[in-house]
């Protein structure tokens, strides 16, 4: 179950439960239970005093706080979070140090491959309420253990059950969602050089690759429309942006993509082979005319994106440190390279492939190794089951 935020204003105060909930048959641990059957989830929390009563429980209900007290909620919400700052500078200031001692070139991150030097988001990270991301402390981890704990936490967010009502589409959402027809524009501000080293091709370009699907993805989705949501789609589909990981270099573009598609059948709420299909001849079409003003475009998009959602969530402030951060590190950087590197080259060949992705078994067994998903047997069993009218599993 994805980070839920529930609008419930309690009499008193209650210690905050920030976990990940494994939806099984029938399962239950001090902080929850959840009976499959009757589709229902009790979740406990704790009081922050023992003992006091709370008057009136028995009529809360969920609601919405008003503007001001949204406000008042943020604002201590923060004062706490700069306590929590205070009282762990120590700390952080030796994680720094250690952090120091492992060299300018020990886990780096972003396209230019550079220190993560935010004394902000350390400080988030240390309030353990770190929002849109896989993987928070990357300089805990060398580019192979980033890699392998994303794969990692992709096997465990592998939901056979929402595979298969995507798939099967019953209501026909989906399939209203792949007839949207998309225009591409070509419109950005110029993008002005900046000093140092460019980002490396061989890198630049399987990011390109993953940032380009998930933005087409979300014009599908979202018709055109983004929403506060779309940022964390954006960030959700790339697994460079998600968990920190380099862009492999030493993959083809296709086992990128690869990558774009399974996080595709694990994160949003629409999972669907046919979607990712569409979406690669979205980015073929884009690529087919003026690509580099349609990217650049797109990328300009994004900026707006980032800065649209902190205003959808109940984490405003932290959103914007970590939404910036990855602006910063991965798009900023990404936009120079289309604007001022990339070569006519390097678009052709990224058009070539998305032309050339073909959903066949051995790209679906792709997709779903790690993780043993058998994406062929369950994309048959949900054709049959749409071709008879029977069988939801969500």
């Amino acid at each position: 179950m994805d980070p839920v935020y529930l609008p419930l204003k309690f009499p008193e105060t209650v210690h905050g439960l920030e976990l990940e909930i494994s939806l099984k048959q029938y399962i239950t641990t001090r902080e929850y239970t959840y009976d499959h059957d009757k589709r229902s989830l009790e979740v406990r929390l704790q009081k922050t005093i023992p003992g006091k009563e709370f008057q009136g429980l028995e009529a809360l209900c969920p609601q919405f706080l008003s503007e001001s007290e949204t406000q008042a909620f943020e604002r201590d919400a923060m004062q706490e979070m700069h306590k929590k700052e205070s009282s762990n500078k120590l700390c952080t200031e030796n994680s720094a140090e250690k952090f120091s001692n492992l060299g300018s070139d020990s886990h780096p991150v972003g396209l230019l491959r550079r220190p993560l030097q935010s004394t902000a988001y350390e400080a988030l990270v240390a309030t353990g309420r770190v929002p849109y991301l896989d993987i928070v402390d990357p300089w805990n981890y060398s580019f192979t253990k980033r890699w392998d704990k994303m794969l990692q936490i992709e096997c465990e967010k592998w939901d056979e059950g929402m595979f298969l009502d995507g798939t099967v589409d019953f209501d026909d959402q989906i399939t209203e969602y792949l007839q949207y027809t998309y225009t591409y524009a070509s419109s950005h501000p110029d993008i002005v050089p900046v000093s140092g080293s460019p980002a490396d091709s061989d890198r630049a370009l399987p990011l390109l690759a993953q940032i380009l699907y998930a933005y087409l993805y979300e014009m599908r989705m979202s018709v055109n429309d983004p929403t506060p949501e779309s940022a964390w789609t954006i960030v959700k589909l790339s697994r460079s942006l998600s968990c920190w990981a380099d862009p492999e270099d030493n993959l083809d573009l296709c086992q990128t993509l690869c990558g774009s598609f399974r996080r595709t059948l694990i994160y949003p709420l629409h999972r669907s082979i046919a979607v990712c299909e569409k979406v690669c001849r979205d980015a073929s079409d884009l690529l087919a005319c003026s690509p580099r003003d349609r990217i650049l475009h797109a990328l300009h998009n994004l900026d707006g994106w980032f800065a649209l959602a902190p205003t959808g969530t109940g984490l405003s402030e932290q959103a914007s440190i970590i939404l910036s951060l990855l602006y910063d590190l991965w798009i900023a950087p990404l936009s120079q390279w289309v604007a001022h590197t990339a070569t006519e080259s390097n678009f052709d060949h990224l058009r070539h492939v998305f032309d050339s992705v073909q959903f066949n078994p051995e790209l679906l067994t792709s997709i779903g190794s790690p993780g043993n998903w058998d994406l062929i047997a369950l994309k048959a069993a949900a054709e049959e089951a749409r071709a008879t009218g029977e069988g939801q599993w969500v």
